[in-house]
């Protein structure tokens, strides 16, 4: 009699059908198809925004130039909901 824990078990093949063949390339095809489309179309090229620096301390005139900024800030929220 024969130990059966040294008995080698069949290996299962790694043939595949030709739906799951077929299957699999049709998948590849579509997710290239969308990869093409969506990068002709920019999606996920979210540029980054600049960050401001500010205005230095020692700026001459630095609080006449604050006020102006805070002017066309005023001005362009203005624009904006005249737009809506």
């Amino acid at each position: 009699m024969v130990n059966p824990g040294k008995v080698l078990k069949a290996r299962k093949t790694k043939r595949t059908t030709l739906h799951d063949k077929h299957k699999i390339e049709r998948k590849v095809r579509e997710h290239h198809r969308k990869q093409r489309r969506d990068a002709r179309r920019g999606v996920g090229k979210a540029g980054r925004k600049k960050k401001d620096p500010g205005i230095p301390a020692s700026w001459p005139f630095k609080a006449q130039l604050i006020s102006e900024q805070q002017a066309q800030r005023e001005a362009q929220h203005a624009a904006q909901a005249a737009a809506r």
